[in-house]
């Protein structure tokens, strides 16, 4: 096994941690909310969560670096 990409602890799949893989299934979830709601695309869901102040740490973590693998 690897390390998580994001904070260094023993990776699950896809190169992050069970903290991070979790964080990252409740951002797709809420993206399907976010989408049906305001009709967004995923890059303007990421950037909003960015500016979001109630996002959890490993949340907002998993947005940043979903953010550096598109380039964004």
């Amino acid at each position: 096994m690897s390390d998580c990409a994001i904070c260094g602890r023993r990776s699950e799949k896809d190169d992050l941690c069970a903290y991070h893989i979790s964080a990252l299934e409740n951002v797709k979830i809420a993206f399907d909310e976010w989408r049906k709601a305001l009709e967004i695309d995923w890059n303007t869901y990421l950037t909003r969560l960015l500016d979001e102040e109630n996002i959890g740490k490993w949340a907002r973590e998993v947005v940043e670096y979903l953010m550096q693998q598109d380039g964004s």
